[in-house]
C-alpha cells in the first residue's frame, strides 16, 4: 500500500515529471518567427554556441540548426529549451505573444455605420 506522501521516484525524476506536463501559452505564430520576433525586438538573445559532442553520435542531426543554440543537432521549431524560454517570458509577463496583433490578427475591428450611396442613386 503507497501513501500519498510516499513516492517511488526521486525528487530529480519528480521535478522531470512535473516539467513534462509545464501547459504553454499558445504562440500564434511558428516557434521560429516567436524567437526572430523576440530576437530582433532584443528581449531574447541566441545563447553562445557550445562545442558539438565527440565523437559525433550516430543519430546526430547535422543537416537540422537550432537558432536559439546555433548549432546543429535540432532544428528551432523542436528546440524545448527555446519553449521553455518564451513561456518563462510570458508567465513573468515581460511578453504577450498571444495577444491579437497584425501578425496574429491582420484583419482590426470595422466599425458597423453606413456609407450612404451617392447623392444621383437616391
Amino acid at each position: 500500500m503507497t501513501f500519498a506522501s510516499e513516492s517511488r521516484y526521486s525528487p530529480a525524476t519528480q521535478a522531470i515529471c512535473t516539467e513534462a506536463a509545464r501547459q504553454f501559452t499558445p504562440l500564434g505564430m511558428t516557434l521560429t518567427r516567436a524567437f526572430e520576433k523576440l530576437r530582433d525586438a532584443g528581449v531574447i538573445v541566441p545563447l553562445a554556441p557550445r562545442p558539438l559532442p565527440h565523437p559525433i553520435p550516430p543519430h546526430f542531426r547535422s543537416h537540422e540548426h537550432c537558432l536559439y543554440h546555433q548549432i546543429p543537432g535540432h532544428d528551432t521549431e523542436h528546440c524545448s529549451a527555446l519553449h521553455h524560454a518564451i513561456q518563462d517570458l510570458i508567465d513573468s509577463g515581460v511578453v504577450d505573444l498571444a495577444r491579437p496583433s497584425v501578425t496574429t490578427n491582420p484583419l482590426p475591428t470595422h466599425s458597423t455605420h453606413a456609407v450612404p450611396p451617392p447623392l444621383g442613386l437616391q
